[in-house]
């Protein structure tokens, strides 16, 4: 979500005050975008004005579940109101960074559904998807920063000096974010360049029906199947060294594949999940995948051939509302590793199961 999360007791502010602070956040919303933009391609460096509005999914996938060119995202579920809710093909997921050109060749392979009919995932797609996923993430983090720069003046101007302190944390672990997301996506940009292998892949599944789910990102899990925290998200030395997992939902044609891969310097970090994962029923994964998508991410897109009943159900709403939040916990860190634990996983309606295959539906 785009929103700010204000770390105000409610007895420490007046409601003109909190009034003010969520208006002018609308406003400089707007500015924050503007100073983000580039006025060069991210990845060729060219100067360029017009800029590709690049998907985070990869828009055959957003063509398969859309109904009418129509889609949820996760505000819906969430019910939450935006300037441009139930978003159409063209608009979901949307980033500009690079130019047009860039867009169209740099991710030719894994953008072509036909390769997935092969078992096999090529290294070249698996370094794509990842270049697309710290893309998208360097945008989004470009954008944040300056958000949180405003923000920040204002806070200064108007007095808040607990809100001065949460804006100039958040900027410190936002550009170190950055700065890590470069790096990724630098190294996935020269494994390309140097036809290297630099993945492993954690699972390789193609389902023989269209789930109604479209989804690609990049994860840090926070616990794991027993409830282990695996990564202190306030942590000024965790965040400069996450451990991304990618994982990919793809709608196709015929079938969905799901993929979920990690650097292979990662691969230790993440051995528990793998086995465990590997280990469980067919089922009893989807559950798992399902519930990583809603808890961690908000780059989910959803069919509208999905009962508006299980879009409702507050289950996948409480789940969902964990993704991009903020808490003022007294314990944060517990919070983390009980709310994110997949142990949790079978709580939250399962729309990877064959229950949902868009084409019976």
């Amino acid at each position: 979500m785009n929103g700010l999360y204000f770390p105000i007791n409610n007895n420490s502010r007046s409601e003109a005050d909190l009034i003010e602070l969520n208006k002018y956040q609308s406003r400089a919303s707007k500015f924050a975008r503007q100073n983000a933009k580039l006025d060069y391609c991210y990845h060729c460096g060219n100067k360029t004005t017009s800029f590709c509005n690049s998907h985070s999914v990869p828009r055959f996938c957003l063509t398969r579940i859309a109904v009418d060119g129509h889609l949820y995202q996760l505000s819906d579920v969430m019910d939450i109101q935006y300037s441009l809710n139930n978003p159409g093909v063209n608009k979901a997921g949307t980033f500009q960074l690079i130019c047009n050109k860039c867009d169209a060749e740099i991710f030719a392979n894994y953008e072509n559904p036909q390769i997935y009919k092969q078992i096999e995932i090529s290294q070249t797609a698996l370094a794509q998807i990842a270049m697309k996923n710290y893309l998208h993430r360097i945008s989004k983090r470009k954008y944040e920063i300056e958000l949180y720069n405003l923000m920040l003046q204002r806070a200064i101007k108007n007095n808040f000096f607990d809100m001065q302190m949460h804006f100039r944390d958040e900027l410190r672990i936002k550009h170190i974010d950055l700065k890590e997301y470069r790096d990724y996506y630098k190294y996935a940009k020269n494994l390309i360049s140097n036809s290297c292998e630099g993945y492993h892949v954690i699972l390789n599944k193609h389902l023989d029906y269209t789930v109604p789910i479209a989804f690609q990102d990049c994860i840090v899990l926070l616990s794991d199947f027993y409830s282990n925290l695996l990564y202190n998200s306030h942590a000024i030395e965790d965040a400069s060294n996450m451990k991304n997992i990618h994982v990919v939902v793809f709608p196709l044609e015929k079938g969905s594949r799901i993929i979920i891969f990690c650097e292979k310097k990662h691969s230790l970090h993440y051995k528990s999940f793998e086995t465990k994962l590997n280990k469980l029923d067919l089922d009893d994964q989807l559950s798992a995948i399902n519930f990583i998508m809603f808890a961690y991410s908000e780059e989910i897109y959803l069919s509208k051939k999905i009962p508006q009943k299980t879009i409702n159900k507050p289950a996948l709403k409480r789940i969902a509302s964990l993704a991009g939040a903020c808490t003022d916990s007294n314990n944060p860190l517990e919070r983390e590793r009980t709310a994110y634990s997949l142990v949790n996983r079978k709580k939250v309606p399962n729309l990877l199961s064959r229950y949902f295959d868009i084409d019976d539906n």
